[in-house]
């Protein structure tokens, strides 16, 4: 569990600058995403296909100027906090079938079903002069034409099992698809280590698949991917280079992603919640439970009451004096928590008393705004903050 503190010394914090996305990319939230794998002239294409209703005006490595197609190493795709169907998190299931999820049962878990739904939703496309051939693995016992999707590694980045935030191999990354038939297949899972049989069959003759996609936490995963077949001609292994996709799991991970390119994701001197990339003195953890921004330190007025962020001490019509800020909604944003606090000598802090306190919608979504009076006249000096914390 990670912590910040934003005291009412803090103000004047609420820099809304323009935001520095991935290379001008938004990250992915919506839509039908194809990983594409295409075998032609002796090499490998390998890229991101989008539908044609998101076309990115972009110029793309591999494909030229202007194409809807994504390399894989500059784009994000989003699985969003909050409650299926509307957002990706569900709870795991009961049954040992699902123990290879890297979550025990009722445990949350974050997922982008094998079915189109509102989200991002992508599948995997392959295309070229494969050759026949009989899969013996137990999964597939099958002739066709076949293309293994082979997963060859994952880092996660995020608050790992010591309550750091770290790259480490907490986080799991999991594949597979239900069918009424055969139940429940697993495809890839990294929960407990990675090898051979991590992979996933797709027929060269249908070349186009969908498989469920799975997250034991909140955080920045950078998956390996690579695919290998059989040529045609040849009869040789045709295999790909590896190809890394990344995935924003949690409100904190995607509201990095609208700030900072992939390529500086994982710099955590950039990136971690206690780090400071525009040095005015708020924390990326700050920046997240207010919505300031992390990359521009400039100050703002105050503005409406609606559109309060950062704390402040503000009169209301009688001349009562409130402490206000807006904080993000826990059925968004359960990650963060928010604490409100008290102290005398800025040592010793106790939780402030929250009789009267008003909580108001916001005129930004997701978000609302807390009113806590204050005590008309305190005999003494009082310093007041909200604390925030980082769950994982």
């Amino acid at each position: 569990m990670l912590i910040g503190v934003v005291s009412t010394t803090l103000l004047n914090l609420n820099a809304q600058g323009q935001r520095l996305t991935n290379k001008g990319l938004d990250p992915l939230e919506k839509g039908h995403i194809d990983l594409t794998y295409i075998y032609a002239d002796g090499k490998w294409d390998v890229f991101l296909a989008v539908d044609e209703e998101k076309l990115l005006p972009i110029d793309d490595p591999v494909q030229g100027p202007g194409i809807p197609s994504l390399a894989p190493g500059d784009n994000v795709m989003v699985a969003a906090d909050h409650a299926f169907p509307n957002g990706s998190r569900i709870m795991r299931a009961e049954g040992s079938e699902w123990d290879f999820l890297g979550v025990g049962p009722n445990e949350p878990l974050w997922w982008i079903p094998q079915t189109n739904w509102r989200c991002v939703w992508p599948g995997i496309v392959v295309r070229g002069p494969f050759a026949r051939y009989f899969e013996d693995d137990p999964r597939i016992n099958a002739t066709d034409d076949w293309v293994t999707l082979h997963l060859r590694d994952v880092r996660f980045t995020g608050i790992s099992d010591k309550g750091d935030y770290t790259t480490s191999k907490d986080g799991h990354f999991s594949t597979w698809n239900t069918s009424a038939t055969r139940g429940v297949t697993a495809w890839m899972a990294s929960a407990d280590g990675i090898d051979e049989s991590d992979a996933f069959f797709i027929s060269g003759t249908l070349s186009h698949a969908h498989f469920t996609w799975g997250f034991s936490r909140r955080g920045i995963y950078e998956i390996d991917l690579q695919v290998s077949a059989i040529h045609q001609g040849t009869g040789q292994a045709i295999v790909s280079d590896t190809a890394t996709y990344h995935w924003a799991v949690g409100g904190y991970a995607q509201w990095l992603t609208d700030y900072f390119s992939t390529q500086s994701l994982l710099d955590l001197s950039l990136t971690g919640p206690q780090a400071d990339p525009d040095g005015d003195g708020f924390v990326n953890l700050h920046e997240y439970a207010f919505d300031t921004h992390p990359r521009v330190g400039e100050s703002s007025s105050l503005g409406h009451l609606e559109d309060i962020t950062t704390p402040q001490l503000l009169p209301d019509e009688k001349g009562l004096v409130h402490f206000c800020y807006g904080r993000r909604k826990a059925s968004w944003s359960p990650q963060i928590q928010y604490f409100h606090e008290t102290s005398r000598d800025l040592q010793t802090w106790h939780p402030m008393p929250e009789d009267g306190m008003r909580i108001e919608e916001s005129l930004r979504n997701q978000w609302e705004v807390i009113h806590l009076p204050l005590p008309e006249s305190p005999s003494e000096r009082h310093y007041y903050r909200v604390r925030v914390t980082l769950d994982p």
